[in-house]
């Protein structure tokens, strides 16, 4: 027999990524700093975390915002 639990997925899924994605509340932003790999620019000219940021959004239901700085830090903020 199944055991029926209560939480999300997402959030379990989640637990050990490299990002804080699944932490961030709305209006809130976490910063990359510009020595990380993950704030160099890809081939698309963005920078490298943005896609593993809209695909947690894609999946979470969330909105996600990234954005280069002048110092090449990129923050990444949740809308909603």
């Amino acid at each position: 027999m199944y055991e029926i639990k209560q939480g999300s997925p997402a959030m379990e899924r989640n637990k050990n990524s490299k990002y804080p994605f699944a932490l961030l509340e709305p209006r809130t932003y976490f910063e990359v700093p510009a020595a990380d790999d993950a704030a160099q620019l890809n081939n698309s000219r963005a920078p490298r975390i943005a896609s593993s940021a809209y695909a947690f959004a894609r999946r979470n239901n969330c909105t996600l915002a990234v954005r280069r700085l002048q110092s090449k830090a990129v923050r990444v903020f949740r809308i909603k």
